[in-house]
């Protein structure tokens, strides 16, 4: 064997390099000085002196990268096949046939043909926070918007008290610097571990006058204090991912008023 140097493998140096191809094969650190220089036995393990057989060292050493990188490439090369044939299978079998648009045109045929019939616009796209907006105001329009007109209480000195708390629901609802909308993973806000309590601190009753639209009613003065405790969490996960938690405070007033029909006067028997 000639090498780069001029150098070439003596008689014994076998024995040598039997021990660097082990050792080559447990310890992938291989030391610049077997790239054509001297190179130390003892580096390795072996108890010989100074021995040039570097470009003899590098030849193995060459023989193994190349053997483990064809090895590498089988392996690849197998999992790229498996990966395409359980791909076609997959694709074949739901009838997603990407490459002819089948999927595509059929989707834009139907969306045509709908929006022609109805004489409207083809189908848009929406996401549900839009939706789910126009929900929560129908919600909060017929649960918590009216007032309410109560029928009259029987008895001249009937007693009259606040009856109707204000919900869970319509506390949260009512909290400043509301938690909806964001966009995940990129601006979250979260209420967690949240208590409330619920003080009645206005309990009236007005005296039996005219209203529009109802005629003689007595208006209720219902009013609550709520506090809410919980602990507020701010979480970003892109660009820069942080998250900060804060045990907040917040203290709304709920009106819950309603009108009393007044009773008239006892008819004669």
């Amino acid at each position: 064997m000639n090498c780069p140097r001029g150098e070439s493998v003596r008689p014994g140096d076998n024995v040598i390099l039997s021990r660097i191809y082990r050792q080559i094969r447990h310890n992938r650190n291989i030391p610049t000085s077997w790239r054509g220089f001297p190179l130390d036995i003892q580096n390795i393990g072996g108890p010989l002196a100074t021995l040039h057989i570097g470009c003899a060292a590098f030849a193995t050493y060459s023989i193994i990268r190349k053997g483990n990188g064809m090895a590498r490439l089988k392996t690849f090369t197998k999992r790229m096949v498996l990966l395409v044939g359980i791909s076609l299978v997959t694709m074949t079998n739901s009838g997603c046939w990407l490459w002819n648009l089948h999927m595509l045109d059929g989707f834009t045929t139907v969306a045509l043909n709908y929006s022609q019939f109805w004489s409207t616009t083809p189908l848009i796209p929406v996401s549900p926070y839009y939706s789910e907006l126009i929900e929560n105001t129908y919600h909060e329009e017929e649960r918590y918007g009216k007032v309410p007109i109560l029928d009259p209480v029987e008895g001249e000195h009937a007693p009259l008290f606040c009856l109707d708390p204000p919900s869970p629901d319509e506390i949260i609802r009512s909290l400043p610097d509301s938690a909806a909308g964001g966009m995940s993973f990129i601006a979250e806000t979260q209420r967690n571990n949240v208590r409330m309590t619920v003080d009645l601190i206005v309990d009236r009753v007005d005296e039996c006058k005219f209203y529009p639209l109802v005629g003689p009613a007595r208006l209720h003065h219902c009013h609550y204090k709520c506090t809410v405790y919980y602990t507020k969490v701010i979480r970003s996960e892109w660009p820069v991912p942080f998250e900060h938690s804060d045990d907040t405070v917040d203290v709304v007033y709920i009106d819950h008023d309603h009108l009393i029909r007044c009773a008239g006067p006892a008819s004669p028997r």
